[in-house]
């Protein structure tokens, strides 16, 4: 089945039966009046059509001359008609619901105040009409008609996906601070001086200046708590150490994970996941990652919620992964 017209017999059922469900969906008093004037003129343009169109387009099981006569006639015989002709593709249909809700038609054109069509007799009537439209001419518009459930099933996977998300984020955090304090257990082994929240506040002062001047007081911040010559000289801000300063100066936790990849050079790229993780929760709530197309401008990769959700679930298996290599490496007695 088909969700557009590909011929143009199809159109003129397709398009009352399509704004019908356009107004059904408002829910408004007024809609659902305009909705069921419009399903019951698109279901008798639909049955019209069928029976003028050419036998070996429709199949009918009657001649052109009693389909004609029954087009033209009462509301009656062109149901008649329609039983006549198409007996096999209709054999589903109790079409006594069709004269019902044409009846009910009447008494609204008819009466007009006061007269109110329930929600549940317009869905009704919306549901034969996208049955007959589908059956009848091969266009479906199923979709359309279940598209409010649709949206409502999408909205309910969207917010349970942003609590899992916000649930995440917790979990990242925790997972940070749980990571920290192996961190800080780790220096503790080797130095424990550096935890001291002196050395902190002099390494914080670093992120205030530049090149020598930075340099000049972050080594003064080492050389009070560090006593090994061989970790000082490992600090020493040359080369790539300088531009690390900075970060160390924001977060000492990076100057941790530098400290240890002196003997494990893997805490190297910690640092990196590390970094991935603080980020994450800015990340979430505004994810876009910028590409450079080498034959165009910059542009933008939105990630869905699922695939945030994803990214979070492999920096935690990091993160954990991490914790677990510097609790093994504690208790080896480094």
């Amino acid at each position: 089945m088909k969700t557009v017209t590909q011929h143009p017999w199809q159109n003129g059922p397709t398009e009352l039966i399509r704004y019908a469900i356009e107004h059904l969906h408002k829910e408004m008093e007024f809609d659902q009046r305009i909705s069921f004037l419009l399903l019951d003129i698109g279901v008798e343009t639909l049955f019209k059509t069928f029976l003028t169109l050419p036998e070996d387009v429709t199949g009918a099981k009657i001649k052109f001359p009693d389909r004609k006569r029954a087009a033209e006639g009462s509301f009656h015989d062109l149901v008649k008609g329609m039983e006549a002709a198409a007996p096999s593709k209709l054999k589903e249909f109790n079409l006594a619901h069709i004269q019902f809700y044409h009846d009910l038609r009447n008494k609204l054109y008819h009466q007009g105040n006061g007269i109110t069509i329930p929600t549940e007799k317009a869905k009704g009537y919306a549901e034969l009409a996208v049955r007959l439209l589908e059956v009848l001419l091969d266009v479906n518009l199923t979709h359309l008609l279940r598209e409010p459930e649709t949206k409502a099933r999408l909205q309910e996977k969207q917010e349970k996906l942003e609590q899992d998300l916000n649930q995440q984020i917790i979990t990242i955090h925790k997972e940070l601070d749980h990571l920290r304090v192996e961190v800080r257990l780790a220096i503790e082994r080797i130095e424990p001086r550096l935890l001291l929240p002196s050395f902190e506040k002099q390494l914080s002062a670093c992120y205030e200046f530049e090149g020598h001047k930075r340099d000049k007081i972050f080594m003064k911040a080492i050389d009070a708590v560090v006593s090994e010559q061989a970790l000082k000289d490992y600090l020493l801000p040359e080369g790539i150490q300088r531009l690390l300063i900075e970060s160390w100066s924001i977060d000492v936790t990076f100057l941790y994970f530098h400290i240890i990849s002196r003997d494990l050079p893997e805490a190297m790229d910690w640092e990196r996941h590390y970094a991935l993780a603080k980020m994450f929760p800015d990340y979430a709530q505004q994810p876009v990652i910028k590409e450079i197309d080498e034959d165009g401008p910059l542009t933008e990769i939105i990630p869905t919620t699922s695939e945030v959700i994803e990214e979070g679930k492999r920096l935690l298996s990091q993160l954990r992964k991490i914790g677990e290599r510097i609790q093994h490496w504690v208790s080896e007695g480094h």
